[in-house]
């Protein structure tokens, strides 16, 4: 089961539990400040941000280094992130 928390910060997490190797429960946290700051439409960083938190939350980690912030120039003007290939 994967749940979703809004919380009142500025970022966003996923916690995942695991018991003998399998996923039993994941639980993502989503800053309402992200969502008041990018809206919540189709192509907007929210939603990305939320895509790329439930692949986190089904076991999926990172083929190689990744990081940035939402204010960074990560996130594109047209929605693509730096980070596609």
């Amino acid at each position: 089961m994967i749940t979703f928390v809004i919380t009142d910060k500025l970022s966003a997490s996923t916690n995942t539990e695991s018991r003998g190797g399998l996923i039993t429960a994941s639980t993502i946290y989503a800053g309402q400040q992200v969502v008041d700051q990018f809206g919540t439409g189709i192509d907007s960083f929210t939603m990305h941000m939320l895509i790329h938190l439930v692949g986190h939350a089904l076991g999926l980690g990172y083929s190689g280094d990744y990081w940035w912030a939402a204010d960074d120039a990560g996130f594109l003007a047209n929605g693509e992130s730096i980070q596609e290939s």
